[in-house]
């Protein structure tokens, strides 16, 4: 991560603990960063980019370390702990997280549409290395229910204050996810 990126993502994280997601511009992440607007534009191309690699950066870029030396069955035997690293990802920055999301409950879907996108690239891409013939069709469609339901759930366990333990989070999405991702990943198979 370059200096600047750095000063961009730490201007973004203060402002959103004093003002809601859709009102921070792009000049006060750039006053926040000492940068120019030209110098934002030349690493983020909107602010919701930005919203995009902290989200990746927290919770996706751990996990993806992991399952990209793993094989799909060492996969799903650290199913557990690879849904721990994603949570704790997210409950280790739980005050920015907090104050990003509950002002847009039921208000604004940036951050749904952003954990969607980011989980469903990851699901689609380790598909696809488990099992390079899988249907692109299939893979794409898989990444997508899988991303929704971890944005809706994501959301909904920031929104109530991290009520439930990520442990128990981990383990009732491994129970419930972990069938149809195999299944996704096994060569010839269908979830038809």
């Amino acid at each position: 991560m370059s200096d600047v990126v750095a000063a961009i993502e730490t201007s973004f994280r203060e402002l959103v603990k004093t003002t809601r997601y859709r009102s921070i511009t792009v000049k006060e992440i750039c006053e926040g960063a000492y940068i120019s607007r030209r110098t934002f534009y030349a690493n983020f191309v909107d602010k919701r980019a930005v919203l995009a690699y902290i989200f990746r950066h927290d919770a996706i870029d751990p996990l993806k370390r992991i399952v990209s030396i793993l094989s799909p069955d060492e996969a799903a035997d650290m199913a557990y702990d690879i849904f721990v690293r994603f949570y704790q990802g997210i409950y280790d920055n739980a005050e920015f997280y907090s104050d990003l999301v509950k002002p847009m409950h039921n208000v604004d879907l940036t951050f749904m549409r952003v954990v969607i996108r980011a989980v469903s690239k990851q699901i689609e891409e380790s598909a696809k290395r488990y099992n390079p013939d899988i249907d692109r069709a299939l893979a794409r469609h898989a990444g997508d229910f899988f991303g929704a339901a971890q944005a809706w759930y994501l959301e909904k366990w920031i929104y109530n204050s991290y009520d439930e333990p990520l442990e128990k989070i981990a383990k009732d999405q491994t129970l419930i996810l972990m069938p149809g991702l195999t299944a996704l990943v096994k060569k010839g198979s269908s979830l038809v």
